[in-house]
């Protein structure tokens, strides 16, 4: 029985009691390692500067996001006067502006499983809104311009943007975006001709 303890039991029971803690600090750092893995993957498809989702995000969902949602809204943002900010007060103040642009929007999403946020381009945002409708769309567009006219003077900058928007069946995405655009393009031709019109004399 001495012998058995001494060459077998005993060894066994010194290794195993060893390799317990080694064996917990191994699966914690797989399971840190793992999370830091999910959190890279997550920032990878975030706008640092707004925190919303880049255009890599909207690439995805454009392909597989939204395919099997029976009824989408698409609102197409793009921020007005940006330039005219960057080449008179500096691209601090530019970036201000998108930024407060983008928190309007925010304001009126309702997270990003119902209605998530892109930034696609410098100063543009589209948001799609699943069971979106027109009445959604316009009750959120009011809401934003409220929110605007208030971070206008948080911020001390005349914030505008042209918007555009569509609805229709979720496999129909690309072409509801391009509906959205075209009536935003139309909204930013209205904008900039009212802003090139000389004043008139009194």
């Amino acid at each position: 029985t001495y012998t058995l303890l001494m060459y077998y039991v005993f060894p066994r029971s010194t290794i195993i009691a060893l390799f317990y803690p080694v064996s917990n600090s191994i699966m914690s750092i797989i399971s840190k390692a793992r999370e830091q893995a999910d959190e890279m993957e997550q920032m990878a498809d975030i706008d640092l500067m707004t925190g919303v989702y880049n255009k890599s995000k909207y690439l995805k969902m454009v392909t597989e996001g939204f395919n099997e949602e029976d009824r989408i809204a698409v609102i197409f943002w793009d921020t007005n006067n940006l330039k005219v900010v960057n080449d008179t007060l500096g691209h601090e103040k530019g970036d201000i502006m998108i930024t407060a642009i983008c928190d309007c929007i925010k304001y009126i999403s309702d997270g990003e499983d119902v209605s998530p946020i892109f930034r696609v381009g410098g100063d543009e945002f589209i948001m799609v809104i699943r069971e979106g409708s027109e009445n959604i769309v316009r009750g959120k567009l009011d809401e934003f311009d409220r929110k605007m006219r208030e971070k206008s003077l948080e911020v001390g900058l005349g914030l505008s943007a042209s918007v555009g928007y569509a609805c229709g069946s979720g496999n129909m995405i690309n072409s509801i975006i391009k509906q959205a655009d075209s009536m935003m393009y139309k909204e930013k031709k209205i904008f900039h001709a009212e802003m090139n019109k000389e004043p008139k004399d009194n």
